[in-house]
């Protein structure tokens, strides 16, 4: 709490979450729509993708067992992205994230 004039106490407001990358989850969506095409767009949607399932894993927020494939994940974080158009309007990070923390959870 913060003293306010008058002795009166306010919160502070919560920290909202901060993304740096411009990269929209729509524009991920057509580099990983476009994968069967141009494999520069693939390489991007899919480096896009083990980028946040390699923080995620290092950072304990998912588990994958021994017998997880890089492949496997990118392929979880791909279907999830062409599958919700309704969510494109959120960060691509937070679509992948959540595919993976259903397909890898820590028990």
């Amino acid at each position: 709490m913060l003293p306010l004039g008058g002795g009166v106490l306010a919160q502070p407001k919560p920290a909202r979450s901060f993304y740096a990358s411009t990269v929209t989850a729509s524009f991920l969506a057509g580099s990983c729509e476009g994968t069967k095409l141009d494999p520069l767009e693939a390489d991007f949607c899919s480096g896009y993708i083990i980028g946040v399932y390699d923080a995620l894993s290092l950072n304990g927020l998912i588990c994958p067992s021994a017998a997880s494939t890089t492949m496997q994940a990118v392929a979880i974080g791909r279907k999830e992205i062409l599958d919700h158009p309704e969510r494109w309007d959120r960060n691509p990070s937070v679509l992948v994230r959540d595919a993976l923390k259903r397909a890898f959870p820590c028990r």
